[in-house]
């Protein structure tokens, strides 16, 4: 995984699958961290917001969907996608997670090679999305200054163009950035 060491927290009450979840991440590169309910699930993913939450529905002190909720209220969290792990099998139930706002789910039991596979997509999704500008919904900086070095690097030819407005903070000062951005 080229180095990769994406911070995931895995929130379970089952000390089995969050060994098994936790072995199986770190071999591949990931950083683990666990909490084995919903409150010290909550504490961590606050104290130092993960890149990811992989969450189980089914925890002993807040309903699963309840700490889903407020970790995409949090500010600190906000912006973390969740995995959902669950042995919720109805139809009801995998849509009532998605549709609170995780980003994917897992029916236990499952293998750890989708595990790996799903957090990687979903790590992946997050990370293009990020990269977009708010304003344009183009690629950003980071995503063109990576671009490019990989381009110089491989011997690729290329044209860059940059364009700027002079003096364009003066009107944003002015009328503002809402009128700015418009």
């Amino acid at each position: 995984r080229e180095g990769m060491s994406e911070r995931v927290l895995v929130i379970d009450d089952d000390p089995d699958v969050l060994d098994f979840v936790r072995r199986g991440l770190e071999v591949e590169g990931f950083s683990v961290r666990t909490a084995s309910d919903g409150r010290s699930g909550l504490a961590a993913a606050t104290a130092a917001p993960p890149d990811m939450v992989l969450l189980d529905l089914t925890l002993p002190d807040v309903d699963g969907y309840e700490v889903l909720r407020l970790l995409q209220g949090g500010a600190a969290t906000s912006h973390v996608p969740v995995v959902l792990i669950t042995v919720a099998n109805t139809v009801e139930d995998l849509v009532r997670g998605l549709d609170a706002g995780a980003d994917d789910y897992l029916t236990k039991p499952f293998a750890i090679e989708e595990l790996i596979a799903r957090v990687g997509s979903v790590l992946r999704r997050s990370k293009s999305l990020r990269e977009l500008s708010p304003l344009t919904g183009l690629p950003g900086n980071f995503r063109i200054a990576e671009v490019l070095q990989q381009r110089v690097a491989a011997g690729i030819p290329l044209g860059v163009v940059h364009a700027d407005l002079d003096n364009f903070k003066a009107f944003n000062d002015h009328y503002g950035f809402m009128r700015g951005d418009k």
